[in-house]
């Protein structure tokens, strides 16, 4: 009977060296499962057009690894760097900018900013600088004299790239959450043509909030902008 308990005693102990070293092996393999990242080869400074041969692609494990990034170095060449970028330095879309700082505009181009009344009509807080956006009015504030105005409106806001978020003190709203302690959004501020700020104006008093399209993917938002522009034939100036 001794021998029989012993027998039992050393095979629950076995089976919970079993279930503890498989619990181990998944949370490593998990821990170390891999992704593929874009990284500085090089020092890209600020303002800097990107390029392929500037570029990298690694293996990295996804702990710790940042949210917005990307493995695929198409959505990152011909974007500029919106700050100092050092080398193995990984590419995140907050680095990045569509244009070159101090860009002349073109092509009928203007900046022009919204304000926003409060956190969530900035998506909480995270739009960036290079975010395709799509204008939206809250429900609640259109009104029947507001909806038809606004339908033909909003049918030229579907896709507006994101120039940059500020916030009360007049700093980026990033650079607030540092030096502040505050980083809320007050202004954002679009890359517009006269057709669609006269869209916004249209849209008068209403509250106006943001919906996130696209990040990242310097293909998807040129395709999503000439989109726009599309529609824009339709729109009476």
């Amino acid at each position: 009977m001794k021998l029989k308990k012993t027998t039992i005693g050393a095979l629950c102990v076995a089976a919970a060296v079993a279930v503890g070293g498989a619990q181990w092996f998944a949370a490593n393999t998990a821990s170390s499962a891999e992704e593929l990242v874009v990284r500085a080869k090089v020092e890209i400074p600020s303002g800097t057009k990107i390029t392929a041969s500037m570029l990298e692609t690694v293996e990295m494990g996804k702990k710790g690894l940042p949210v917005n990034i990307t493995g695929n170095t198409a959505q990152i060449v011909g974007a500029y760097a919106a700050t100092e970028i050092q080398p193995h330095d990984i590419i995140t879309s907050g680095k990045l900018s569509g244009h070159a700082p101090g860009e002349t505009l073109s092509d009928g181009k203007m900046l022009y900013s919204v304000a926003v009344k409060n956190l969530a009509d900035s998506v909480s807080g995270k739009l960036q600088s290079s975010d395709i956006v799509q204008v939206v009015v809250p429900a609640q504030n259109t009104g029947n004299n507001a909806v038809s105005t606004s339908s033909e409106s909003l049918n030229a806001l579907q896709y507006v790239e994101v120039e940059g978020v500020t916030a009360s003190n007049g700093q980026s709203a990033n650079a607030a959450s540092t030096s502040s302690g505050s980083n809320q959004p007050a202004t954002v501020t679009l890359y517009v043509n006269q057709k669609q700020i006269s869209a916004l104006a249209a849209l008068g008093q209403n509250e106006i909030a943001f919906a996130l399209v696209s990040r990242g993917d310097a293909a998807k938002a040129k395709e999503l902008l000439a989109n726009q522009d599309a529609l824009l034939q339709g729109v009476q100036p």
